[in-house]
């Protein structure tokens, strides 16, 4: 099956790679991505070039250099690590670069990539409840509509699996605003909110964070650290 993961920081989709290296059953991974789209435009024109970053509803995914995406590259380079710090050298020095093409030839297979602006996200919440019952969260919006997209391209074809990255509650107002419904903390979490805030002051200093750590662990016996 393919699996389409709503993407910022390259993290999520990697570990799929990564999972699909070592001979998992994945089939094509996709990029889904907000209008902070810079994953998808360097998957589709080689080009890794960032631009102003938008402020969306989905604010995980609102990343224009995604530092994860430098891990795709060592792997596209053969484990090449003096050929991609070369690269990232140039990317700090102008800004963009440019894959080399036997990099993009060796992952372009495994990906595809699609973008969704924020009407069309708050559509897709708004589609799912409708027709499902199911709230979805701004995030797991944007898969769905990136499968959507890449569905009606004939892009992608088969069973494809969309990542949900977060719940619905977590994001209420967005949900609200394209729903009409607002949804609710689970019964779980929703006594936190009303629960004693309960912190301590610590030394700006590694030492003491340990020590303390070490201090209110239930395993400080068994902590390696």
């Amino acid at each position: 099956a393919a699996f389409v993961v709503p993407t910022g920081n390259f993290g999520d989709i990697f570990a799929g790679f990564a999972a699909k290296r070592m001979g998992a059953r994945v089939g094509l991974l996709i990029a889904a991505t907000n209008r902070n789209d810079i994953v998808r435009r360097a998957i589709e024109s080689g080009v890794y070039s960032p631009s102003r970053v938008d402020a969306t509803t989905s604010p995980s995914m609102d990343i224009q250099v995604a530092s994860n995406f430098e891990r795709l590259l060592f792997e596209a380079s053969g484990r090449d690590a003096v050929a991609t710090a070369a690269l990232m050298e140039a990317f700090a020095r102008d800004g963009r670069f440019a894959i080399p093409e036997k990099w993009r030839a060796a992952i372009a297979p495994a990906f595809a990539a699609a973008r969704a602006d924020e009407e069309t996200v708050a559509a897709m919440m708004r589609r799912v409840h409708d027709e499902r019952g199911v709230l979805v969260d701004p995030h797991t919006a944007v898969g769905l509509a990136a499968a959507q997209t890449l569905r009606t391209s004939g892009r992608l074809q088969g069973r494809a699996i969309c990542l949900a990255t977060a719940h619905a509650a977590k994001f209420p107002d967005a949900v609200e605003a394209a729903t009409g419904a607002r949804p609710q903390l689970p019964a779980r979490l929703a006594a936190l909110m009303s629960a004693e805030e309960r912190f301590e002051f610590a030394p700006a200093d590694a030492c003491a964070i340990r020590s303390n750590i070490l201090a209110n662990s239930l395993y400080a016996e068994r902590s390696p650290l």
